[in-house]
């Protein structure tokens, strides 16, 4: 299962007062709920028995090999250190040994790669019965209860200074420690509602498509690649907002899907062929798209000023791309312009280019604008593609959040939003 920060944070909004002090209640709906050392045994299984006596434990193994050996026997040891030894040690024994460290390190005890490891396991392990005997629920406990014991109304103040201090700021993190994700399970089984939701064989109804559970968590999955379904439902999404809220959107644009882009690619062959190109025979498919659509919330081209469409170069790399009709200028907007130099760009684009003036005399009424100079819609015309630099378009420094890049850029422009406010750090958020 893919852990959740939302769902979480959330459940950590309606946190109530609990009398008592070793548990977590949550007001959800009408009803309070309780989290406390016995669901946690339940979800987790692990050990839970009284605490061993820590002394007698380190007297049955008191090796210090695996200390002296892999961790330069340092009194104190990091997450990060430990993470490490696990990864470069070669030795098969002492591989599953620091595993099963590792393990409880960074699963039942997560804490962040500079804190210091529990020492004591390092000896526990090397008798194995004996670590796996060890109340190792009841450590995870101690330490995931209070992370997620969190005074939420703490960390608001603490987002509200960090706003004053700081106009630019977009948000103030937090981070929860332990076993966190048995929470989540924990609803899951306690909040009906949700089990609809994690029942990745549900479907979901989009705009464009039925969907699973599955697809929200990939979506939500940080640097994960968006393929065409995510692109198109969120040009879907943002088409409705443009014919809902006029006012709040004042522009005269259309937004096309990844559909039209493959059909016109899939077209170019047989355009190109064809020595009249201002008789070529578009399908009703691709017309369609330049025709007014209540139903899908899309203008007439006769009636816009800009398109915008999503161009994927290579199968891996999402650009968002305008068109400027009266000014007859294509504008690519990257998000990471080392990937692909000008003439990759140039190429990925040069078959829409080359076939949208002829595809928009096509278009009923596009030809009787008064804006549009239609000598250069008449003929062969090639255009002066324009991809704004680095320092006009954010850039992403992490692979994988193109698609959501694109998705930002666009909402800006629509919106009159300075590109400024997107970054990585509002990536997740964005997901």
């Amino acid at each position: 299962m893919q852990a959740s920060g939302v769902l979480i944070h959330q459940l950590l909004l309606r946190k109530v007062k609990s009398k008592n002090p070793v548990e977590l209640q949550f007001f959800i709906g009408d009803s309070t709920l309780r989290f406390g050392l016995g669901e946690f045994a339940l979800i987790t299984a692990l050990n839970f028995s009284k605490d061993l006596d820590v002394v007698k434990y380190k007297s049955m193994s008191s090796s210090m090999r695996l200390r002296e050996t892999y961790l330069n026997n340092k009194a104190n040891v990091r997450s990060s250190e430990l993470e490490a030894a696990f990864l470069n040690c070669e030795e098969k024994e002492d591989v599953r040994k620091l595993g099963f460290c590792y393990l409880v390190d960074g699963l039942l005890m997560a804490q962040e790669s500079s804190t210091k490891i529990l020492m004591d396991m390092l000896y526990f392990v090397e008798n194995e019965e004996d670590f796996f005997n060890y109340p190792w629920g009841r450590r995870s406990y101690e330490r995931t209860f209070p992370s997620l014991n969190k005074d939420m109304m703490y960390q608001r103040e603490n987002y509200l200074q960090k706003m004053k201090k700081n106009k630019k700021a977009k948000e103030a993190k937090y981070t929860v420690y332990g076993f966190s994700i048995t929470l989540q399970y924990w609803a899951y089984e306690a909040i009906p509602m949700l089990t609809g939701f994690i029942d990745n064989r549900k479907l979901i109804q989009l705009p464009t498509g039925d969907a699973t559970t599955g697809f929200f968590f990939y979506l939500q999955t940080p640097w994960k690649w968006l393929a065409d379904e995510y692109i198109d439902a969120a040009f879907w999404l943002i088409r409705e907002c443009l014919w809902l809220f006029p006012k709040t959107y004042r522009k005269k644009v259309a937004l096309t899907d990844t559909v039209y882009i493959t059909c016109m690619n899939g077209r170019w062959d047989a355009f190109r062929k064809t020595s009249n190109k201002t008789k070529f025979l578009w399908d009703d498919q691709l017309t369609d798209y330049g025709k007014r659509d209540i139903d899908n919330f899309q203008p007439g081209r006769e009636e816009v000023d800009e398109v915008y469409y999503p161009l994927n170069i290579g199968s891996s790399h999402w650009n968002l791309m305008q068109i400027d009709l009266p000014e007859h200028m294509p504008t690519v907007y990257d998000s990471d312009q080392a990937l692909y130099d000008d003439a990759c760009v140039e190429e990925a684009m040069h078959p829409m280019m080359k076939m949208l003036s002829y595809f928009l005399l096509n278009v009923e009424r596009f030809a009787d604008r008064d804006d549009l100079d239609l000598t250069t819609t008449t003929k062969p015309h090639d255009f002066d593609i324009r991809r704004l630099p680095p320092h006009i378009v954010p850039q992403t420094t992490k692979s994988g959040d193109c698609g959501v890049f694109i998705v930002k850029y666009l909402e800006c422009l629509l919106a009159d939003i300075p590109l400024s406010n997107v970054i990585d750090d509002v990536m997740q958020h964005s997901r």
